[in-house]
């Protein structure tokens, strides 16, 4: 469940950070974005650097949650970004079901609730620890006490 959640996760934040950039570059129109309240291009790019710059740490924890990232948080801080991210996707799928962006409405909401509920099952499914079986010492290996 851990790799499905994790390729699902990575393939959804690699998306959005796509759009994002276009987003960014005016492919997209920004009047989709942000529950349709930006008001400005600046505006645009001050959200639209900030969102891809989290969704690019987000990708990042991901990644190295899969351990297909050299790992630079420790898995207590990879922790609490996958709590913080679960909790974040529910938010803001809630806000984008009352957004007035039609397209934030409806693709958005189902995805963000997907987000959580990935960034959740990513959490909660932890690497098994592996302990080596305790090896007695032979008797011939005993230091002898002469």
């Amino acid at each position: 469940m851990k790799k499905i959640a994790g390729n699902a996760l990575t393939i959804i934040f690699s998306l959005m950070i796509i759009f994002h950039i276009l987003v960014l570059i005016k492919i997209i129109p920004y009047t989709v974005v942000w529950g349709g309240n930006l008001q400005s291009t600046l505006q645009m790019y001050i959200y639209e650097s900030i969102t891809l710059a989290i969704n690019l740490l987000f990708l990042s924890v991901v990644l190295m949650r899969m351990k297909r990232l050299r790992a630079f948080l420790s898995a207590s801080a990879q922790n609490i970004f996958l709590g913080l991210m679960a909790a974040l996707f529910l938010l803001n799928t809630i806000g984008n079901f009352y957004s007035e962006s039609f397209w934030e409405k409806v693709i958005f909401t189902p995805v963000g609730f997907l987000m959580s509920l990935l960034s959740l099952i990513l959490l909660l499914s932890r690497d098994p620890k592996i302990k080596k079986p305790e090896q007695p010492i032979a008797e011939a290996e005993k230091p002898t006490q002469e």
